[in-house]
């Protein structure tokens, strides 16, 4: 039985462990959270039959595909929020809300860190979300997902110092492997936090979601100047991903026109002596000094002049 359900009324809290959705509705306290973790189609029709939850919402529990929402329903709101962390690449979580009355439902596929921690602090007594309604409890799990955004960032930002680096320095191929991970991390990071920034919009709205009360709003309106900071944010590291790119690929057509310059340096000093002993390699009868005792010397010589000129000359140049 997945339905993990903890109630308070004004700062008592109850620990029921695991309960059936209809027992839990029959609790009196001001909140009831019932925290569900991976949770089968059959479960969720219990819930759903329950509480009366639309059967779109439920199905949208069942497929971890959706973006950020909020949709209000006659007695309770659906929520759709997107958790997101970073390891060795970002990676998001699904948390289905389902708000009304008094009682808060999460909904997610796998264990979430951030709802567990919250309904720790609430066990242990040292939390004011348990002296609160389902408003304040909805605003806690917001206002964590919306931290976890910053902390994904903090990662990002600490890659893009280190590829900021090599490209100054010495950018090898690994380099450039690293500006498109984080590209890609900044595209798939940025996909929810323009929807939720949407949703956010519309909780801090006075009058706009009926189960917000006014004195939750400057709460609200808190996370939305924050997740406002994490949009820009993203922007700003887009833009620097985008720019060590640009820094990486001149540097790398720097680089190849150094070889191509010393190159043709080479060529140029080598082509005349290369001339000239193609030429003394006819044997050709007619060919001045052929006889000369010392001809093979005087052409010896003259090869290196040839060498040495051009040499001289692309040095006062700035050439090489």
């Amino acid at each position: 039985m997945p339905f993990k359900v903890v109630s308070y009324t004004k700062g008592r809290v109850t620990d029921h462990g695991f309960l059936p959705p209809a027992k839990a509705k029959s609790i009196n306290d001001d909140v009831v959270w019932l925290d569900i973790k991976n949770p089968t189609k059959d479960e969720l029709a219990l819930l759903q039959e329950a509480y009366g939850f639309h059967p779109l919402a439920i199905d949208d529990c069942l497929h971890d595909i959706q973006r950020p929402k909020i949709e209000e329903y006659d007695g309770y709101v659906f929520i759709i929020l997107k958790r997101l962390c970073c390891q060795q690449t970002v990676k998001s979580t699904q948390i289905a809300v389902f708000v009304g009355g008094n009682y808060l439902a999460t909904i997610a596929q796998e264990e979430v860190p951030l709802l567990e921690d919250i309904r720790k602090k609430i066990l242990s007594g040292g939390s004011k979300t348990a002296s609160k309604k389902t408003d304040f409890l909805l605003y806690r799990i917001i206002d964590r997902v919306v931290d976890e955004y910053f902390e994904v960032l903090d990662r990002i930002e600490d890659t893009i110092e280190v590829i900021e680096k090599e490209v100054i320095g010495k950018p090898t191929q690994k380099t450039a492997q690293k500006i498109f991970k984080v590209k890609k991390d900044l595209l798939y990071f940025r996909k929810p936090v323009w929807p939720t920034r949407d949703m956010l919009h519309l909780l801090q709205a006075s009058g706009q979601v009926r189960i917000i009360t006014p004195e939750l709003m400057p709460y609200y309106r808190d996370i939305y100047d924050h997740i406002i900071q994490v949009i820009d944010l993203t922007e700003t590291y887009r833009e620097l991903a985008s720019s060590s790119l640009d820094i990486y690929l001149s540097a790398v057509s720097n680089s190849m026109n150094e070889v191509i310059k010393v190159l043709t340096v080479l060529a140029s000093i080598f082509l005349l002596p290369t001339l000239i002993s193609g030429v003394y390699g006819m044997n050709y009868h007619l060919i001045p000094d052929n006889n000369y005792e010392y001809g093979f010397e005087l052409v010896l010589l003259l090869m290196l002049l040839s060498t040495i000129v051009p040499w001289v000359y692309f040095r006062r140049k700035g050439w090489i």
